[in-house]
């Protein structure tokens, strides 16, 4: 684990991510190794600044998350996309996590040859979104082949479950930035994970950074103020069972449609609503 956070900054707020960033001077590196200009460089920088803000404002994730940001570096005339020197969270230290940031820090995966020509094989989820700007989700990294995502074995020995890539925009700009991916080694379920990408695009969009509508599994998103009041209606209920000793009970909402926020009952509406079988 030492390997994962050597030479890197760390902040933690309270409720908040472990995030890490590195400490060199990325911006004098990159210059030397890479051939960027210095206008690139700083563009790049500020884009790290960003994604480091951003995932440093996330708070109150339900599930052990790994959230990384992939940039593109270009080595002699040639693309890789890599997650070396970029910012990154995590919800826990938890060392299956650590393993998996550990592997990808070692991956520069070739998206691009010299004349231009786009790679297609072993891409992995980050080459993937990369190429293609689109997000790319699945719910158990098993169901991916060898050659789809070319650490399968190792994510999913390491007890990686959900794997969700979504590419990254400069709002102001309307510019494609990177790659941000989120994985997570806790069994969740589609509401849990729902909820958590949808905090942590809220906070890309107050560093004016931007991704394509989160995956809604159930068409449903519950924000905010919203969770609290999902909790009372529950904890509502099953008072109501209690009391006139009610065998079950349910709550019926209205959804329009995935853009549309969960309409929720209030404590009156919902008591009416009960019905004894």
């Amino acid at each position: 684990m030492e390997s994962v956070f050597s030479a890197h900054a760390w902040s933690r707020q309270p409720n908040g991510l472990w995030v890490f960033w590195s400490e060199r001077d990325d911006a004098a590196q990159l210059q030397n190794h890479f051939s960027f200009t210095a206008d690139v460089v700083t563009k790049r920088m500020a884009i790290k600044e960003r994604v480091k803000i951003a995932l440093q404002r996330v708070e109150k994730l339900s599930c052990n998350y790994l959230i990384q940001f992939w940039a593109s570096i270009v080595i002699d005339g040639q693309t890789f996309l890599t997650t070396s020197d970029q910012p990154f969270g995590l919800s826990r230290l938890d060392d299956r996590l650590c393993s998996y940031r550990q592997k990808c820090l070692s991956c520069a995966i070739p998206v691009e040859l010299k004349n231009g020509t786009q790679c297609e094989n072993d891409l992995g989820p980050p080459g993937r979104v990369f190429k293609h700007r689109l997000p790319e989700l699945c719910t158990d990294v098993k169901n991916y082949s060898q050659q789809e995502f070319p650490l399968r074995d190792d994510a999913a020995a390491w007890g990686i479950q959900w794997c969700y890539t979504v590419p990254v925009f400069d709002s102001s700009r309307d510019t494609f930035v990177g790659v941000l991916e989120l994985v997570t080694s806790h069994q969740t379920n589609d509401w849990m994970f729902q909820n958590s990408v949808l905090l942590i695009f809220k906070m890309l969009q107050v560093v004016d950074l931007k991704s394509p509508e989160p995956y809604c599994p159930i068409n449903w998103k519950v924000l905010d103020d919203q969770i609290c009041t999902l909790a009372r209606l529950y904890k509502s209920i099953e008072m109501v069972c209690q009391k006139h000793q009610f065998p079950f009970a349910q709550i019926w909402v209205s959804v329009a449609d995935s853009r549309e926020k969960l309409s929720l009952l209030d404590n009156d509406t919902l008591q009416s609503m009960i019905t004894k079988t």
